[in-house]
């Protein structure tokens, strides 16, 4: 397990119990998103507070210590508290997050061999989305969760989507009765279950956290076969 605040960076080793002596990166990081290509390399997306860096680095961890590679590729703007997924031992996918409080539909696909990106689909989501949760299923990755965010403001994303890479594209899926956000997801081999949150009634005149949701609803992907 690995932990990374600001311009800290430990590892904790589940046999000694124990959390590395925190390591101190060269910039410091504020609600970056983090997915690992193995035991021993993570990539590490936005969240960078300095005018001029580069939005993507690599970590590589050894018994001696880290190593920070950053990326020269700048394809990836600067985005905070953008959800993504490792694809394989190389690539990364890279969805949505906030640019300057303001939520982005978009989606990415890093090469970390390659430390290069190349454009992903534009997901169907009206306003994009912010720390969505991403999980596998047989069609794709299902784009799950998160929230809107207008000017730094949160509201219910317009629904789920779902990303498939080798189609090189994305489409909405049901949204669910009630909106919300902060919800739990929970994967399951046939779909989603999604679990509490926070409930937005659209004739409040505060559209905030109004109240909390206490039911749950799940979303099911059922395959079909056409016959021709």
């Amino acid at each position: 397990m690995a932990l990374l605040h600001q311009n800290r960076f430990s590892i904790f080793d589940p046999e000694a119990e124990r959390w590395s002596p925190p390591a101190t990166l060269d910039t410091t990081l504020l609600h970056p998103s983090v997915s690992a290509l193995g035991p021993d390399h993570l990539v590490v997306i936005g969240g960078r507070l300095e005018e001029g860096g580069t939005s993507v680095c690599s970590i590589h961890l050894s018994p001696s210590g880290i190593r920070q590679v950053h990326w020269h590729d700048t394809s990836v703007p600067a985005l905070r508290d953008a959800a993504s997924i490792a694809l394989d031992g190389e690539r990364v996918l890279v969805v949505g997050g906030s640019i300057d409080g303001t939520s982005d539909p978009r989606t990415w696909i890093l090469d970390a061999a390659r430390r290069d990106v190349r454009p992903g689909p534009t997901l169907p989501i009206e306003g994009g989305i912010a720390d969505a949760i991403l999980q596998r299923s047989a069609f794709g990755i299902l784009v799950v969760g998160g929230e809107r965010r207008i000017e730094g403001r949160p509201v219910p994303p317009s629904g789920p989507a779902i990303v498939q890479l080798d189609r090189n594209s994305a489409r909405r899926l049901p949204a669910p009765p009630a909106l919300a956000i902060r919800t739990a997801i929970l994967a399951n081999p046939t779909g989603i279950e999604r679990f509490g949150g926070y409930r937005f009634e659209a004739a409040a005149r505060d559209r905030g956290r109004a109240s909390v949701l206490d039911d749950a609803t799940s979303l099911r992907l059922v395959p079909v076969v056409v016959a021709d």
